[in-house]
């Protein structure tokens, strides 16, 4: 009950496994249906997934730097995803390529990402995909959403 109390009123931001893409076949799916949205730092794949909620899966090659720094922009990705998943429309399935030589902060990363899934969402059949609920539900009167990191990878 305390717990309950505690926490009214908050936005719950999560990021479950059933938000993640985890296996090749998904995916392989997300890749072969050729949905591609691309800005400065990222390349979106999307695919449909039936009105489920929105999905992330990540795709970090060699290319964009040794394992620590691969590491931190998964990181990266992952936390701007988690803190702007309410403003997705449910039903796509996100797969997220880093470009070659991006300077990536947390900042672009995430203007980065709501972009290109604003543009994915705009583009996909509205069958297929669920618009988001009213912001205004999940944010207090006057609460900006937090910004944790703000270095750059280079």
């Amino acid at each position: 009950m305390e717990a309950t109390l505690r926490n009214a009123g908050r936005t719950r931001y999560q990021f479950p496994r059933s938000r993640r893409l985890l296996q090749r076949a998904e995916f392989g799916r997300v890749f072969a249906a050729k949905r591609v949205f691309i800005d400065e730092e990222l390349i979106l794949h999307t695919a449909a997934n039936g009105g489920q909620p929105t999905r992330l899966g990540l795709a970090i090659g060699r290319k964009v730097g040794n394992a620590v720094r691969r590491n931190r922009i998964k990181r990266l990705i992952r936390e701007a995803f988690r803190l702007n998943q309410h403003r997705f429309p449910d039903g796509l399935d996100l797969v997220v390529v880093v470009r070659k030589g991006a300077q990536l902060t947390f900042e672009t990363i995430s203007a980065s990402l709501c972009g290109l899934v604003a543009r994915a969402g705009a583009r996909l059949p509205s069958s297929a995909v669920a618009q988001p609920p009213s912001a205004a539900v999940f944010r207090q009167p006057g609460a900006a959403a937090p910004h944790p990191v703000s270095e750059d990878l280079s």
